[in-house]
């Protein structure tokens, strides 16, 4: 297989979106496609260690979802964007790519996106894997909203690096990222970024963009959707919160009772694992995947 994926845009609503693609010699064709789809604020190549150790069986793809990696971001960035755009761009790009009886794999945000591309595009996809995926409920009075995009915390991210180099130094010492192995640290540190003009590097999904995805997630539920699902659906969720837990998104960010809701489930916990355990432990991620693909459960 080969380490670099080939590129491809996929045009959707006006927006530019890439597709990348890797080589996979064995991948038989009467086998269901893997479409990966990377949560917040992170790019497609993310999933560069998972597909390393996914069966070889298998065609993977992976799509740089709008505002992140090399697809682009809109202007002006909204101050709460609404989420469901990102699944009718995902549903965009299997019709775009006449991709039939795909398996969506999605991670936190990403879980949520697949979601929507079922419902938007059920005749091309065949099963959902949802590693945690961030699925809520609004039936309770919600809370307060997040702050608005350009007051939400994330706004304030340092967005321009002297070098990929630079910016995975600093993520070493953010405790989110401590966790992660050098081989995704390494993936988002080069293609989480886009060289500029002038030599430097400024993130790919502007800390804007990410502010604004994080201060639209009360807008976004799914609770009616979920039932429409036709498809099969694999979820592995990280552990519960305990009640001495921090604020943030260490446990799980998955609702029981909405993934309850899903027509045909089942329903995975990692009980040691956390929300972010598809980059913190991609050969297991993998091994979760194929489990799921293969029907062991």
């Amino acid at each position: 297989m080969s380490d670099e994926p080939a590129v491809s845009f996929v045009v959707a609503e006006g927006m530019r979106l890439a597709v990348h693609e890797w080589s996979r010699p064995e991948a038989a064709g009467d086998r269901p496609p893997l479409v990966l789809i990377h949560g917040t604020g992170l790019c497609a190549r993310v999933w560069d260690p998972v597909v390393a150790a996914l069966p070889a069986d298998r065609r993977v793809l992976a799509i740089d979802l709008l505002g992140h990696g090399l697809s682009e971001c809109p202007e002006p960035i909204p101050e709460r964007f609404q989420w469901r755009r990102f699944g009718e761009d995902v549903a965009a790009v299997l019709r775009a790519l006449d991709i039939i009886d795909a398996v969506l794999v999605g991670h936190s945000m990403g879980g949520h996106t697949a979601v929507v591309a079922a419902v938007e595009a059920p005749e091309r996809v065949g099963r959902l894997v949802l590693l945690d995926p961030t699925l809520g409920v609004t039936s309770a009075p919600p809370g307060p909203l997040p702050p608005p995009a350009s007051e939400h915390p994330a706004r304030k991210r340092r967005g321009t690096w002297p070098s990929p180099e630079a910016f995975m130094a600093n993520l070493r010492e953010k405790t989110i990222f401590r966790t992660w192995p050098e081989s995704v640290l390494g993936a988002y540190a080069h293609h989480g970024l886009r060289r500029t003009d002038d030599g430097t590097f400024v993130l790919a999904c502007p800390a804007l963009f990410e502010a604004s995805i994080y201060a639209g997630n009360q807008m976004n539920s799914l609770e009616a959707e979920v039932p429409m699902v036709t498809a099969p659906v694999n979820v592995v969720r990280a552990r519960d919160r305990h009640p001495d837990d921090p604020p943030g998104l260490g446990p799980s960010a998955t609702d029981v009772g909405t993934i309850r809701r899903f027509q045909d489930v089942t329903d995975r916990q990692l009980p040691g694992a956390g929300h972010f355990f598809p980059l913190e432990q991609p050969e297991l991620t993998a091994r979760e995947i194929a489990l799921a693909i293969s029907g062991g459960r």
